[in-house]
């Protein structure tokens, strides 16, 4: 599940990072999908299932077995930006 705020690429990431900051800031969810999951998926031709835009706690008044959560409406230009990166 990615929250329901997640974007591809981040605009807040590397970006306005200094590099010795973004050197022990360590890998943010988008980076991670794209220097870790998606690369290693894409050489062993395994396929990538997001379910995008999960919003956690959505319904406190359900919680404590975790309930709760929702759904918000999906920006789909993240999921456009990643597959033009990683098109197999």
């Amino acid at each position: 599940s990615t929250p329901h705020d997640w974007r591809y690429p981040d605009p807040a990431a590397a970006a306005s990072m200094k590099p010795l900051v973004k050197a022990f800031a360590g890998f943010g969810a988008s980076e991670l999908l794209e220097k870790v999951v998606a690369p290693v998926c894409e050489e062993l031709s395994l396929p990538i299932a997001l379910k995008l835009d999960a919003w956690r706690g959505m319904s406190p008044d359900l919680d404590p077995c975790c309930g709760g959560d929702g759904v918000a409406s999906a920006d789909l230009a993240s999921l456009q930006a990643l597959c033009a990166k990683f098109p197999k």
